[in-house]
């Protein structure tokens, strides 16, 4: 039996409606990203250390392969603190993405009792990933300390950056959420994709290393301008290109457009929990 999730007849908000609607329920979305940070950690045996231990093992088996035994090397940084950086910032785009596309599958249940709004788990979903980050971003600071790394003075722009980020995986998530309610399968087809996108974009490479007339594909990618910024803004000499920073703002508005747009179209009654 097929249950709605939105009321059909209700008319479809405009994004400021939205976002009143949001802060006016902001202590619920507080205890949603409460939640979804106690239900992410309690089974684990470390808890939250995990999130710190993850992207450094992972970093560590890059840099055994790539640089001890391909010998890559990164002009200026040692190879350790490029790949960390690369794999904090893109597992922050995965785990959003896949988190917010399959909120609503997954709060099914929930979604058929309670008056929730799906958007509302969404945005916990994404919220609980930003809290994440920046827990994740204390490992990145030690091995920078360690790496004799400084940071750029305009490291705080990364701050404004993450949330563009987030914002473009929580439009694209919310686009396709309405696919993963119809077809659940689509979360692993989503997850092999999000993750080809990974490796066309320099998370554990160097640009430098693609063919010259390959290397407009790699900049059509929106990951690798914020990748590129992240590093640039982290330990680089500058503010960042601003022709990325203007890549990264498009994507961000273009993609939480569409998410909103479709939810728009979920609020129609174009789709519902099965």
């Amino acid at each position: 039996m097929s249950t709605p999730i939105y009321d059909s007849a209700a008319p479809s908000p405009s994004i400021p409606q939205d976002v009143v609607a949001t802060w006016r329920s902001r202590s619920l979305l507080r205890v949603l990203v409460a939640r979804d940070l106690t239900v992410r950690y309690k089974r684990s045996v470390i808890g939250v250390w995990w999130t710190l231990l993850n992207p450094v093992l992972e970093t560590a088996v890059l840099w055994m392969v790539f640089s001890q035994v391909f010998r890559f090397a990164v002009p200026g940084v040692p190879y350790v603190v490029f790949v960390l950086s690369g794999i904090l910032l893109f597992n922050c785009f995965r785990q959003t993405i896949l988190g917010v596309s399959g909120s609503m599958f997954l709060h099914r249940d929930l979604l058929s009792k309670v008056r929730v709004a799906p958007g509302m788990l969404s945005l916990s979903t994404a919220g609980a990933n930003a809290i994440t980050f920046g827990f994740t971003l204390v490992p990145l600071a030690l091995v920078m300390a360690i790496a004799g790394v400084a940071p750029n003075p305009w490291c705080p722009l990364a701050v404004p950056l993450v949330a563009l980020l987030i914002g473009f995986a929580l439009g694209v998530g919310l686009a396709l959420a309405p696919i993963v309610v119809r077809f659940p399968d689509m979360v692993d087809l989503l997850a092999i994709s999000v993750t080809m996108i990974g490796y066309l974009a320099p998370v554990f490479y160097p640009p430098e290393i693609v063919p010259e007339q390959f290397q407009f594909v790699e900049k059509l990618n929106p990951i690798y301008h914020f990748v590129m910024l992240f590093r640039d803004v982290l330990y680089g000499d500058g503010a960042g290109d601003p022709l990325s920073w203007l890549a990264v703002v498009l994507s961000a508005g273009a993609a939480l457009l569409l998410g909103h747009a479709v939810h728009n179209a979920l609020r129609r009654g174009a789709f519902t929990v099965l």
